[in-house]
C-alpha cells in the first residue's frame, strides 16, 4: 500500500509475492510472516523490476521529486533520494541515513557514467530497506503511566495503518512533527478523524472481502443453461450491494453487528433489481436503497453471501452451514482427513430430489455425526436459495423443507428465523469482535494478547457497541498505545 500510495496502482499491480500465511485467518498475521528465502528472493526481484519501471515512465520519477523528470544535477538527485526515502520510511530521514544512501549512489555512479544505472541501484536498495518493508519501532524516551510509548512518527504509522491501511497523511505527519501524538488525548483525536474519513471504509471493505465469501464472486462460473441470469457482472453487482449496505449501516446508521444481520433494506441497481425480480426506481448502474424482499433478512441472505458459499451448480447445505458456524459463531470444526474425508464428498445430485435428502446421510454416520449436527441444520434453512442466491420454493418439483431442530432443541423455521436466532446470540457478537480485532491489529489476539481481546469482546458484547465505536476502542487499548515488552 505504501508503494501504491506513492506511485499509483498500475506500477504495483503486478508485484510478485508469495501467499501470506493465514495465521489469524486474514493473511496479515505479523507473527506468522517469516522472512523466508522465497520471500527475500521475490522482494529482491520486485525491487529490481520496480526501479526499472519507474525509469521507464517520467511521471513516476516526478512522483519521487518533480526535478527528477528532467534534471540530472547533483542537488536534484540528492533531493530525490531524500524525498523517496521519506516517502518509503513514512517519517523524516536521519542525516546518517541520508548520507549513507547518497554515498551508496555515488559509489554506483563511480562505476557508471549513466544517471539511470546508479539511481536505479539506489532504488533497488531503498525498496529492500527494513525501514520500508517493516514497521520499525524504537520508541520514545518519554513514558506514559510509566510505560514505554512509540515515538510520534511511530504512532502516526500505527494509527494510519490501523484505520486506513495506508501511510500517514499530511495532517498526521504534521501532528507527529509537532509532538502531538505523545498523549492519549491527541491519539484519540487523530483516531476519530481517521475513522470519520471515507478511507476508513476501504480498510473495512478489505476486512469484509476476507470475512464474507464475496471476494471471488466475479470469478465464479455457473452453467448458463441452468442460470442464464448470472454473470461475472452480476457477481460484481452483488459485491457492490454488500458494500453499499455496509457503508450505510456502519458510517451513516452507526449500526451494531446484529443490526446489520437484521437489516430490512438493501441497495440494488437496475441489473441487480432485475436479477432479484424486484420492482424498483433503480436506473442503470446507480444503486438505490430498497426494502429487502419478504423472504430475506440482513446481509447473510443477500445473494452475494449465498452465492459465495456455493462452489458448483448444486447447493451445498454443509458449506453454507460451515461458513455460519465457523465464521459467524466462531465454533471450531475440524477439517476432515483420511477415511472421513472420503465420506464427506458431495453426494450424487441424482441420489435424491432435494439437497436436504441427499446430505442427511452425513448426520447419520457415527464418524461424521458430531460435526454435521452443528453445520447441516443451519445450512438446511438456506435451501430456499439456489446456487446463485435466487429464491425457490421447490427443487426438482419437490417442496423444500427448511424446518430444523438445532442440537439445543431450538426449532428454526426458515432463513429469516435462522438470522434472527444468530443475531441474538452473545457468541455472534463476541466472534465478530474477535475477527475484527485480529484483522485490524494484524495478529491472533487470543494467542498473542488474550487480555486485550477479552476486554474488547466484553465491551462489544455487553455495551452493544456499534462497529464504529468498537473500531475506536482499538486505539484505546494498552496493546495499541504502549510498546510491547518483547
Amino acid at each position: 500500500m505504501t508503494l501504491k500510495n506513492i506511485f499509483g496502482e498500475p506500477l504495483t499491480r503486478d508485484l510478485d509475492l508469495p501467499a501470506e500465511v493465514s495465521g489469524n485467518g486474514f493473511g496479515n498475521d505479523v507473527c506468522n510472516q517469516q522472512p523466508t528465502n522465497l520471500l527475500l528472493n521475490k522482494l529482491r526481484n520486485n525491487a529490481k523490476s520496480l526501479s526499472q519501471s519507474v525509469f521507464a515512465n517520467p511521471e513516476y520519477l516526478a512522483k519521487i521529486h518533480p526535478c527528477l523528470k528532467n534534471s540530472r544535477e547533483e542537488k536534484c538527485v540528492k533531493d530525490g533520494i531524500l524525498s523517496l526515502l521519506t516517502k518509503l520510511f513514512r517519517r523524516p530521514v536521519s542525516p546518517k541515513e541520508l548520507s549513507d544512501f547518497v554515498e551508496f549512489y555515488k559509489q554506483l555512479k563511480s562505476l557508471s557514467s549513466e544517471f539511470k544505472s546508479p539511481f536505479q541501484g539506489f532504488m533497488e536498495a531503498a525498496f529492500q530497506s527494513p525501514n520500508f518493508l517493516f514497521h520499525v519501532e524504537f520508541g520514545h524516551e518519554k513514558e506514559i503511566n510509566n510505560k514505554k510509548i512509540p515515538s510520534s512518527y511511530e504512532m502516526a504509522n500505527r494509527l494510519s495503518y490501523l484505520y486506513w491501511g495506508l501511510p500517514p497523511d499530511a495532517e498526521l505527519l504534521q501532528a507527529a512533527a509537532s509532538g502531538k501524538l505523545l498523549t492519549i488525548d491527541s491519539i484519540q483525536a487523530q483516531a476519530q478523524r481517521l475513522l470519520n474519513d471515507p478511507k476508513a471504509f476501504d480498510k473495512l471493505k478489505h476486512f469484509f472481502n476476507l470475512y464474507l465469501p464475496i471476494l471471488g464472486l466475479t470469478d465464479l462460473s455457473r452453467d448458463k443453461a441452468i442460470f442464464p441470469n448470472f454473470s461475472s457482472q452480476i457477481g460484481y453487482f452483488m459485491q457492490e450491494e454488500i458494500y453499499h449496505l455496509l457503508r450505510n449501516q456502519i458510517f451513516e446508521k452507526n449500526a451494531t453487528w446484529p443490526e446489520i444481520l437484521l437489516s430490512d433494506y438493501t441497495f440494488v441497481n437496475k441489473p441487480l433489481a432485475d436479477f432479484y425480480k424486484m420492482q424498483t426506481q433503480a436506473k442503470n448502474d446507480s444503486f438505490v436503497q430498497v426494502p429487502m424482499s419478504t423472504n430475506r433478512l440482513g446481509i447473510l441472505t443477500t445473494s452475494g453471501v449465498l452465492t459465495g458459499t456455493i462452489h458448483s451448480d448444486q447447493t451445498n447445505p454443509v458449506t453454507r452451514g460451515a461458513f455460519l458456524v465457523k465464521e459467524i459463531l466462531c465454533q471450531k470444526i475440524p477439517f476432515p482427513t483420511g477415511e472421513i474425508a472420503d465420506k464427506v464428498k458431495p453426494p450424487n445430485p441424482e441420489s435424491a430430489p432435494t439437497a436436504r435428502e441427499r446430505f442427511t446421510q452425513h448426520s447419520k454416520d457415527p464418524q461424521c455425526k458430531g460435526c454435521h449436527l452443528l453445520m447441516d441444520p443451519i445450512g438446511f434453512t438456506l435451501e430456499n436459495f439456489d446456487p446463485v442466491g435466487s429464491w425457490r420454493s421447490q427443487e426438482n418439483g419437490v417442496d423444500i423443507d427448511t424446518l430444523v431442530t438445532l442440537p439445543n432443541q431450538i426449532k428454526i423455521e426458515n432463513a429469516k428465523a435462522m438470522v434472527e436466532h444468530l443475531a441474538k446470540q452473545p457468541e455472534t457478537k463476541a466472534c465478530f469482535a474477535s475477527k475484527l480485532a485480529d484483522f485490524f491489529y494484524g495478529r491472533q489476539l487470543k494467542v498473542d494478547d488474550p487480555s486485550t481481546i477479552d476486554n474488547l469482546s466484553k465491551l462489544f458484547t455487553e455495551n452493544n457497541d456499534s462497529i464504529k465505536q468498537f473500531l475506536m476502542h482499538l486505539s484505546t487499548t494498552d496493546s495499541f498505545i504502549y510498546m510491547s515488552d518483547h
